[in-house]
């Protein structure tokens, strides 16, 4: 069997405020040929204030122009993260339900969303009938979702393996960030947590973490405090015969200060790091 190149992805956060038209940008001169792009709230503000290309409020005719552009480059949308309020309230699925039929209209074949919190057992019961419904939802789309690590009910890989059994839905699997799973939890292993769920996941990243509990600060791979295997992590997903995406994820404070060609230069050197560690291979 031919190996198989690693689909690269270029996460918007990595370029700041500048978004994702920034994205677009830098990816093309990275050389990158795919991207992550959030579909977002209408009137939501992310922490760095980029404007987003696609809200849950967009019209197919505006989204048909951001997949003309994409294409225009020569990249692709490789997922889509699609930050909603907690998935046990009716309104936030619609919210969800709709934004990943503006997903499928973008060409991706995965979404990303985090479920919140679930406190008392009712909300959790009306979760995973929620969670059951998005995938039913995702079915007729042809899209797969893929639940991330947040402060809610998924907040590590336990927590995120019980819910996927209780939802028992070929079209929910699981989103590996070991840079939000540390931000999370303390005294955690990542390659512990990744070989406990490796079976689940259908989108990982490369983000790093910068080894402060709570933190928001997530340096270019190979410089956050060391608490992430990022080797490990390739072999454990590479054994599994993962063959999702792999997106790039640097989020800092330092966005403030930088030009694009010092993003630029930060993301090529973060594709030298993982060349380097062997991270990029094909299998």
């Amino acid at each position: 069997m031919p190996r198989q190149p690693l689909r690269i992805a270029l996460h918007v956060c990595c370029s700041g405020a500048r978004g994702a038209r920034g994205a677009l940008e830098l990816a093309s001169q990275a050389g990158i040929d795919w991207l992550e792009v959030p579909i977002r709230t209408a009137g939501y503000l992310s922490r760095s204030g980029d404007d987003p290309l696609v809200t849950d409020e967009s019209s197919l005719a505006e989204v048909a122009e951001v997949v003309s552009e994409v294409s225009d480059r020569g990249l692709a949308i490789a997922a889509v993260p699609c930050p909603t309020g907690p998935l046990h309230r009716p309104g936030e699925l619609a919210r969800a339900v709709k934004k990943l039929q503006l997903a499928a209209r973008l060409g991706a074949p995965l979404i990303t969303c985090d479920v919140g919190e679930a406190p008392d057992e009712e909300e959790q019961r009306r979760l995973v009938t929620h969670l059951r419904e998005l995938g039913a939802a995702a079915d007729g789309e042809g899209v797969l979702v893929a639940l991330e690590f947040g402060r809610g009910f998924t907040r590590n890989h336990r927590y995120l393996q019980y819910l996927l059994r209780e939802v028992e839905h070929p079209r929910i699997r699981a989103c590996f960030d070991p840079g939000l799973l540390h931000s999370l939890n303390d005294e955690i292993y990542s390659e512990v947590s990744l070989a406990k769920i490796c079976h689940l996941v259908k989108h990982c990243r490369w983000r790093d973490f910068d080894g402060v509990s709570g933190s928001r600060e997530f340096p270019p791979p190979g410089l956050g405090s060391g608490c992430i295997n990022f080797v490990r992590m390739h072999q454990i997903l590479r054994d599994a015969g993962y063959r999702g995406a792999w997106s790039l994820a640097i989020e800092t404070n330092s966005d403030i200060s930088l030009e694009p060609h010092q993003m630029l230069e930060r993301i090529r050197n973060s594709l030298g790091y993982l060349k380097r560690i062997g991270a990029l291979d094909p299998y």
